[in-house]
């Protein structure tokens, strides 16, 4: 074990929470996990990992959710890193997962093979090219949670279908960079914190928001907040 990137380990130990609670469960046995951990810690000090991809997808193959842990931040300041969830932001979805694919991807060449070639010998998978599936009109919000527990050595990036963002009215604002709104279609609230949101939210009772809902340990939250404009 001693051979395993705690960053690469984090964000696997990640990656199957989110598969498990989409349902749709990767890595869920030992032996799989720790030959990923394996190959990919090789990899990533090879200097070849890019990324880590978790994707939901429909029951047409579409992506509808990704999150990206990325493994090219190395070096960033820790410090005080805030969490506002304390844990993994799930996003609702605009409809039901029907399956998830996790992956990953290879840098700087582009070429995964040419990237992996110094320690292509040691790797215990037998890893193939595969489609790259993209999100249609995302919208985008970093982790915080991914960005805390790496102390700052890696961060994530979740993208998900615009088509689902929600709609809000502030019920109560904190007067410190922070609100509760009520939700239109989930008939309940959801808090929301300026550090998710664009410059232009006033934070003002009675505003509209547009945004992302995501499930935390906290409860539920907004991420990529907007205004509603009109």
């Amino acid at each position: 074990m001693s051979i395993i990137d705690l960053s690469v380990a984090k964000a696997l130990h990640s990656a199957r929470f989110i598969t498990e609670a989409l349902g749709h469960p990767q890595l869920a046995d030992r032996a799989t996990f720790d030959a990923w951990a394996h190959d990919l810690s090789l990899i990533q000090r090879a200097g070849g990992l890019r990324s880590i991809l978790v994707q939901a997808l429909d029951d047409g193959d579409a992506c509808l959710y990704e999150h990206a842990f990325s493994f090219e931040l190395a070096g960033l300041p820790g410090g005080r890193l805030p969490d506002s969830g304390q844990g993994i932001e799930l996003p609702m979805l605009a409809r039901p997962a029907a399956a998830t694919r996790l992956t990953w991807t290879t840098g700087p060449s582009g070429d995964w093979e040419r990237d992996i070639a110094g320690v292509r010998g040691q790797l215990v998978l037998g890893w193939v090219s595969g489609p790259q599936r993209s999100i249609q009109d995302e919208s985008s919000f970093d982790s915080e949670h991914h960005r805390r527990i790496t102390g700052g050595r890696s961060g994530a990036t979740v993208r998900v279908s615009s088509g689902a963002r929600h709609t809000g009215t502030i019920v109560r604002s904190g007067g410190r960079g922070y609100c509760f709104v009520h939700d239109d279609d989930l008939d309940r609230t959801v808090f929301a914190h300026a550090r998710h949101a664009d410059q232009s939210v006033r934070f003002n009772l009675g505003e509209r928001l547009s945004y992302v809902v995501v499930t935390v340990p906290k409860g539920l939250q907004a991420r990529a907040i907007l205004p509603v404009s009109g």
